[in-house]
């Protein structure tokens, strides 16, 4: 498991406003360590387990994200990773991935 990490990124054409990773190029994976992420549902607490989405049910839930509360069959907890706090005002929190696990 690990959390795609956006670095800043210029303009993909010269004088394009438009930035992004262009389609091939790689992308930076954190897979051990802290990283701030978005909580989109549930309250994360200070070694809070860690969920992610793996299907939409209802109309605020987004695949792929991470979640404080589990949901039956549409989120996965995660074994390998603890929220490390609460959540700010934004639901954005800090996630500690501990060593990582080979599938």
């Amino acid at each position: 498991m690990g959390v795609a990490v956006r670095e800043v990124k210029t303009g993909l054409t010269y004088g394009s406003n438009v930035a992004g990773y262009a389609t091939g190029e790689p992308v930076p994976v954190m897979k051990r360590g802290r990283v701030n992420v978005k909580c989109n549902v549930g309250t994360p607490a200070l070694n809070g387990d860690v969920y992610i989405r793996i299907a939409a049910n209802g109309a605020n839930t987004i695949v792929g994200g991470f979640e404080a509360t589990a949901d039956s069959t549409y989120t996965v907890k995660l074994t390998n990773a603890k929220f490390a706090g609460a959540a700010d005002a934004n639901g954005i929190v800090e996630l500690e991935i501990f060593e990582p696990i080979n599938a």
